[in-house]
């Protein structure tokens, strides 16, 4: 489920908390006009809620929808672990592009890297762990060495991007949460691969080709599978690529340079982060 955990100090008319399920409660704070507030406070050890983000249209690749249409979507869906979802609260987001209809910064739902984060930018991430721990971290790094693809015959090549129009010379990978198909050209090479879901940080994801599709485009993602998409030269190394072959997958999320040495501040672990959304700071 998606819910909103703030810590809110404020004046005026106060209602009693409400409890709305086990370990969580709900409470209004009538402001003076036009302002009022909808506080959900959780109580993180006892383990009977979890905090996960939702996609408008249900795909990553863009659709606008209300928060409402959105909980409806989501509500009584299972994820990759056979948990019923059972939505009790939900709140507005990132922003999105007009011209896209998709999402501006980055996004992990139920585990999966979805989108990546927004590089070096003044930006605010949250992230939600299954141990109840939450953390905002900013000035990332997600791209380059950090996430790439290895396969079983020695051959390896950085992922240009997650989830993303595919460019000249790239190699995207599409999760399931995408949308229904990579919606691709017909210039590139594709390997349809059984993945080891969910697609987290920092851990080591396995997966099996069970298809290649050379020169055809716009390949069907099933709820279990995941797509590399290579254009040029990242189309030639796909093409070495058998079915039947292993592949695996490395995304991590580290802190940015922040000084000449180019040392990084400790920051929180992003190891297997099960939901994250960014904001403006």
């Amino acid at each position: 489920m998606t819910c909103l955990l703030p810590l809110v100090l404020c004046t005026g008319v106060v209602h009693a908390w409400e409890s709305v399920a086990p370990g969580v409660d709900f409470q209004e704070f009538n402001l003076p006009d036009p302002n009022n507030a909808f506080v959900l406070r959780a109580y993180r050890p006892q383990g009977k809620w979890i905090i996960d983000t939702m996609t408008g249209k249900g795909q990553a690749r863009g659709g606008r929808e209300t928060v409402t249409d959105l909980v409806k979507r989501y509500d009584d869906t299972v994820n990759y672990r056979k948990e019923n979802y059972h939505v009790i609260a939900a709140i507005n987001g990132d922003y999105f592009t007009y011209e896209t209809e998709q999402f501006v910064g980055g996004q992990i739902t139920a585990g999966t890297l979805v989108k990546r984060f927004r590089e070096r930018r003044e930006t605010a991430d949250l992230f939600w762990k299954r141990d109840g721990s939450i953390f905002i971290d900013r000035d990332l790094l997600n791209t380059s060495t950090l996430q790439r693809v290895h396969f079983q015959d020695g051959r390896e090549s950085v992922l240009s991007n997650v989830n993303a129009p595919r460019g000249t010379n790239q190699m995207i990978l599409y999760t399931a949460q995408y949308a229904d198909r990579t919606h691709t050209n017909r210039f590139g090479t594709e390997l349809l691969f059984r993945a080891d879901y969910p697609l987290s940080i920092k851990k080591n994801i396995g997966g099996t080709v069970v298809e290649k599709r050379v020169n055809e485009g716009n390949t069907l993602i099933p709820f279990d599978c995941a797509v590399l998409s290579g254009h040029g030269a990242s189309a030639d190394l796909l093409n070495h690529i058998d079915v039947g072959d292993t592949l695996t997958l490395r995304l991590s999320i580290e802190r940015c340079a922040n000084d000449p040495s180019g040392s990084r501040e400790p920051g929180p672990d992003w190891s297997n982060a099960y939901a994250a959304i960014s904001g403006d700071s």
